[in-house]
Order: structure tokens, then C-alpha cells, then sequence
């Protein structure tokens, strides 16, 4: 047991020595969280509370234009600002001033040209009904069209819902002008206000709630982006922990062991003791910043699960994991220069295919079979349930026996290196 906690404390020593990897290690994956999250949760707000700002070139001058314009106000996605009779190149310029991501054009005469085919189409429905007699004459009028410009930087999702949106509001309007048609032709006077909104179909009433019971409902921007690169940050340690086993054998240190009182075996297990405390002090530190810091940041802040032992279990698991893979890395190459490199490419590689740049559901389907073999997948999944469905730890089994068969098949895979090269 002494020589054990000797070769601990010899591995903190060297590890304090190596301000590269300490900076891996902790600066880069908070600088990382703090910065994905800022820039994440930008496009949370944007979704969820901005609105979009819109340029509206009125060419009209029916009264309809107003209720028109109202009602795109009231639907809560846009920010409207009017023009009236301006040409194409003033818009533009005036939406270029104004940062308006869509122009919408409503041409001279347009609800005119409406009102005119909710005519047609209400004297068709009261022939249908027999309330009036054949009409033979055809009431002709110009095909007109609202026109949307959109700016590029929108995505074509963005483009579907404004589109949606309008067509919703022009929807409604003509209902009514349809149920005001209809009561007119049969009454000879104009709808009471009352009589109309008592005609209107209501909105469709939704129950919103979450798949799962329990789970929280509006995850945040902080919910994904802590855990992604607390993984980051366990699995990075492959530079210090990778390149400290390649000096050591290079140097021989490896060899002078086999003829003092000790094991090698010793020495593997006081470094992964020592960096799996170091993962779960990464863990602890990360997850402290999003809690706390994060709020002062103007960022939201980390909700906790509400089973801790879930969330330790989780985090201990993939840092063994992390540590296995590191010392394989490290055992494996013949120089530092493989250990750095190969280990730094291959961890952004398995990040970026288990999800920690791309969600998994954004992939395409090639790309979410092969991500099954990143353990960040397994990792993140595993976080995912914790903080987001408050799994307890009977629940996220699934997701941890992955991380622990392949915590096994890394440790054979080192126990024979070291025994193929002689060293234990």
C-alpha cells in the first residue's frame, strides 16, 4: 500500500509539471462551454423569444390592409415596420437599413382583387344551397400574389414557418370576409360584431407535455453543452496521460521497475486512480461553472438531476473510460508525437460522431449507426437521461454497459502490450 500511494503522489507531481496538458485539461473545455453556450443559446432566444424583423411594402390602400398587418403583429413572430408606395430598390434599402430579414409586398389592389373572389365563391355556395338561382355570368379578376423576399441568411426552415405563418393570417381573413359575404347576401345587412366572432372557428386548444414523466420540459442551451464537454475535457486527457506513459518507457523507467522492489501494475493503477480523481474534479469544476457562473454570464444556469447518484455514476464510468483509452493510446504509440496526434485526432473524431459538435438526430442515417461506436455517444446518452429525463440509476443501465465493456476490452488490450513487450 505504501508503494502505492509513493507512485500516486509521484504521478501528481509529474502532472503538476505539465501545464500544457493541465490547460487541455481544464482551461480549453470551460473556455469551450462557455463559449458554445453563449453562441447556442443566441439561437435559443432566437427560436424561442426574438422576433422576426419584417419590412411590410404596402401598395394597397383598401382598409383590409391594416386589420392585415394587425394581425401579423398579434401573431407574435414578427417585428413589423410599414412602408407605403415605395419601389423595389427604396425597399431594399430601407430593409437593409433596418436589418429586415423578410419584405413582404402587398400589391396595388390586392384585397380589392379578394374581396372580389370571396364573392364569386360565396354566390357559388349559395347556389349550392339553393338560396339563389343560376348565375351564368362569370365575375373575371386579376391573379395577384403577396411576394415574400427573404433574406439568405435564413434557413429554409425559417422560410416554411413565416410562409405558414402568413398564410395562416390571410387564412382567417378570408373566413371572414366569407362568413360577412354569406350573412350578407342572405340578411341584406352587414354582420353584427358579435354574430361574427361567435361564427369564427376557434383556435385549436393543445395540451403541451413531455414524452417522458418527469423530464424537463424546456431544456436549455446549458443542459446540453455542460455535459458534451465535460466529456470533451475527460477524454482530452489522452495528451498528458498518453505522452506521460510514452516518456516513461522511452526513458526506460518502465524497465528499471521490473528490477526494484514494485510492479508496473502498480504504477498503471496509481495513474488511473490519480486521473480518474482528476476527470471527476473536471466534472465537479464544469458542472459548478455552469451552475453558478453561467447565471452572472447572463446564461442560463445548470438544473442538477435530482439523483446524484445517477449523475456520479455516470461521470465515473466515462472517465474510467476516458482513462483506459488514454493509457491505451499511451502504451500503444512509440513516440509523443503518435500519442498527440493520433490521440487529438481520434478525440475529435469519436466527438464529433457521438454528438458533441452535431446533435445525433441532425445526423444523417449513416452517420447515426456509426456514431454507436464513439463512447461519446454512450456518455452523453447516459448525461442526457440523467439531466434531462431524471432517469434514476436503474434506468440509464443501458447506456453505462456499452462504456463498461469497452472499459474491459481496453484493459486486455493493455494488459497484453505490456505483456507482448516484456514489461510485466
Amino acid at each position: 500500500m505504501y508503494l502505492f500511494w509513493i507512485s500516486i503522489k509521484k504521478e501528481f507531481i509529474q502532472l503538476s509539471r505539465d501545464r500544457v496538458g493541465l490547460l487541455l485539461m481544464f482551461v480549453m473545455p470551460v473556455l469551450l462551454a462557455v463559449v458554445m453556450t453563449a453562441l447556442q443559446n443566441s439561437v435559443y432566444r432566437m427560436v424561442n423569444e426574438n422576433r422576426i424583423n419584417m419590412l411590410v411594402c404596402n401598395n394597397d390602400t383598401s382598409g383590409q390592409t391594416l386589420t392585415f398587418v394587425g394581425a401579423l403583429k398579434n401573431s407574435g413572430m414578427f417585428s413589423i415596420q410599414v412602408a407605403k408606395d415605395k419601389s423595389t430598390a427604396e425597399t431594399e434599402k430601407i430593409a437593409e437599413e433596418n436589418d429586415a430579414l423578410v419584405i413582404l409586398t402587398i400589391p396595388q389592389g390586392y384585397f380589392y382583387n379578394l374581396q372580389k373572389q370571396v364573392a364569386q365563391r360565396s354566390a357559388i355556395a349559395m347556389q349550392g344551397f339553393g338560396l339563389k338561382e343560376q348565375d351564368s355570368a362569370v365575375i373575371t379578376f386579376d391573379s395577384m400574389q403577396l411576394q415574400l423576399m427573404f433574406n439568405p441568411v435564413l434557413q429554409e426552415t425559417y422560410r416554411y414557418s413565416i410562409k405558414a405563418s402568413v398564410n395562416g393570417v390571410m387564412q382567417v381573413m378570408q373566413n371572414r370576409m366569407m362568413i360577412d359575404q354569406l350573412y350578407r347576401s342572405i340578411n341584406g345587412e352587414e354582420i353584427p360584431q358579435d354574430v361574427a366572432q361567435k361564427l369564427m372557428p376557434d383556435a385549436i386548444s393543445i395540451n403541451e407535455s413531455t414524452v417522458h414523466a418527469g423530464s424537463i420540459p424546456n431544456p436549455n442551451s446549458t443542459q446540453h453543452n455542460i455535459p458534451a464537454w465535460t466529456l470533451f475535457a475527460m477524454f482530452f486527457s489522452v495528451i498528458s496521460l498518453g505522452s506521460n506513459m510514452v516518456r516513461e518507457k522511452v526513458s526506460g523507467s518502465f524497465l528499471r521497475l521490473k528490477i526494484m522492489p514494485s510492479s508496473l501494475s502498480v504504477l498503471i493503477l496509481s495513474k488511473q486512480v490519480l486521473f480518474l480523481a482528476v476527470t471527476l474534479f473536471q466534472t465537479v469544476l464544469i458542472f459548478s461553472i455552469g451552475r453558478w457562473v453561467f447565471p452572472l454570464l447572463n446564461l442560463p444556469a445548470l438544473n442538477l438531476p435530482s439523483s446524484y447518484l445517477a449523475l456520479f455514476v455516470v461521470s465515473f464510468i466515462s472517465g474510467w473510460c476516458a482513462i483506459s483509452y488514454a493509457l491505451c493510446v499511451g502504451i500503444i504509440a512509440q513516440t509523443q508525437e503518435q500519442a498527440n496526434g493520433f490521440g487529438a485526432a481520434s478525440i475529435i473524431i469519436l466527438a464529433a460522431l457521438g454528438g458533441i459538435f452535431v446533435p445525433g438526430f441532425a445526423m444523417p442515417e449513416l452517420f447515426k449507426q456509426v456514431s454507436y461506436i464513439s463512447p461519446f455517444k454512450w456518455a452523453l446518452d447516459g448525461f442526457y437521461n440523467v439531466f434531462l429525463l431524471n432517469h434514476s440509476l436503474s434506468k440509464i443501465f443501458l447506456n453505462i454497459l456499452p462504456l463498461l465493456a469497452l472499459i474491459i476490452i481496453l484493459q486486455i488490450i493493455i494488459y497484453l502490450t505490456l505483456k507482448r513487450k516484456n514489461l510485466i
